[in-house]
């Protein structure tokens, strides 16, 4: 059976290993954004959006630390704490299920709207669960 996987072609591994390369140099935030940076709103966005808070601003004052900014961790987690509640939500649970992503299953743990959070994330696995096999039967009938 001839495998559904194609290499990439030689023309293509330039533009991955620089594509490679650009992801493994991005920093979390900028040292213009370091010197303006609203911590309350960092934190709010940050929770927001289900990130760790602690290795977020591990990595803020890893970048500012370059230009002399110290990340006000308190007001940072003020706003972590405010916009959490607003990742912790069967929609959010569905989104990243649907693309595959657990990275962020646990952003929830104690917290209200856990239940459904993860109810919608186990729900959402499952279905782009299906939609990869399919994916893989339909590459499978066309080779």
């Amino acid at each position: 059976m001839k495998s559904p996987l194609r290499p990439l072609t030689p023309f293509l591994w330039p533009a991955a290993a620089a594509t490679a390369l650009l992801l493994a140099g991005c920093t979390s935030m900028t040292p213009e954004q370091c010197k303006v940076a609203d911590w309350y709103q960092v934190g709010l966005e940050d929770g927001s959006h289900g990130e760790p808070p602690r290795s977020q601003l591990a990595d803020y004052a890893k970048d500012c630390a370059e230009v002399g900014v110290r990340p006000d961790a308190e007001r940072y987690r003020a706003g972590w704490e405010a916009g959490i509640p607003r990742f912790c939500t069967p929609y959010s649970g569905w989104r990243e299920g649907t693309q595959g992503s657990t990275s962020k299953q646990d952003a929830c743990r104690g917290r209200p709207g856990e239940g459904a959070f993860a109810m919608a994330l186990g729900s959402g696995l499952q279905v782009h669960g299906v939609v990869v096999r399919g994916a893989d039967l339909v590459a499978l009938l066309v080779s």
